[in-house]
């Protein structure tokens, strides 16, 4: 089994999401090629056995160029500014969003997404529309999309919420039918 998780993170709590959903695909497919990807890095062409996509809230959707390039206004504190060093280009490159509308994969691919969002109640996510843009894609989306809270607006990840990721995507595997698939060696 190949499985894609790609991310989206200005603070770095995205990505630490996308590291236990991988580390939850890993327990639950034993042997499974498991690949963590930068949205920045990320092939447009992705062939794969699930495909997994996160990244922040902004502005109660998916980022867009203008709220990444606000990163800046954001960071007036060493811990914030220390977040961002670990995320570089994250604020002028592209997103989830624009990946989302780029991504080529097989029809049918099994899919899931999470957000990251303050934790208080928000009336709309990002992960709502990475699930609307995986099934434009072509993908079969296993789950309805989870999000993960964080302490403020650049974390961290409240308590928790590591644990939490790890063990939807097991979850994710099972709903996808990939979970206890033996090593392909």
């Amino acid at each position: 089994m190949r499985a894609h998780v790609v991310y989206e993170s200005l603070f770095g709590n995205s990505h630490a999401v996308a590291e236990a959903v991988a580390a939850g695909l890993r327990a639950a497919a034993p042997g499974a090629d498991v690949e963590v990807l930068s949205v920045l890095a990320a092939p447009d062409a992705l062939r794969t056995d699930l495909v997994v996509v996160g990244g922040p809230t902004h502005a109660f959707s998916l980022s867009r160029p203008e709220t990444r390039r606000s990163r800046p206004d954001h960071l007036d504190d060493p811990e914030a500014r220390r977040r961002a060093e670990a995320e570089p280009g994250a604020d002028t490159g592209r997103g989830v969003r624009e990946w989302l509308e780029a991504l080529e994969t097989a029809e049918g691919t099994p899919a899931a997404a999470f957000d990251t969002r303050v934790d208080r109640p928000v009336p709309k996510r990002a992960s709502a529309g990475m699930v609307k843009r995986l099934r434009r894609a072509g993908c079969r989306v296993v789950l309805p999309p989870v999000g993960f809270h964080v302490a403020g607006m650049h974390g961290p990840l409240v308590d928790g919420e590591v644990e939490r990721a790890s063990a939807w995507a097991r979850e994710v595997a099972r709903a996808a039918g990939l979970a206890g698939v033996p090593d392909p060696a």
